[in-house]
């Protein structure tokens, strides 16, 4: 996942704002992009690591019953994977 969307521009596989322009048409700033390249990277890893890897490694009743993740976490975790991939559709 990390190196999917690597900071270093050469390594990375997608790039989610490389051609994004303001509306007049003028890119982005750099620090911009670089903003939006992490964000995509750490929530991409993030949705991973906190709801894929407990749920394969924990039962769902387990986890549901402490509050650790709920169905609200799993909607939530939904709208996230959501904007993720509208994100990726735009690569």
């Amino acid at each position: 996942m990390m190196k999917v969307f690597s900071e270093n521009p050469q390594e990375a596989m997608l790039h989610i704002a490389q051609s994004a322009t303001r509306s007049d048409g003028t890119p982005f700033d750099n620090k911009t992009k670089k903003s939006l390249e992490a964000a995509q990277r750490y929530l991409s890893a993030g949705i991973v690591s906190g709801y894929r890897n407990p749920l394969s490694h924990e039962t769902h009743n387990d986890l549901s019953a402490t509050g650790v993740i709920t169905e609200q976490h799993c909607l939530d975790a939904l709208s996230v994977l959501s904007l993720l991939h509208t994100r990726l559709d735009d690569c």
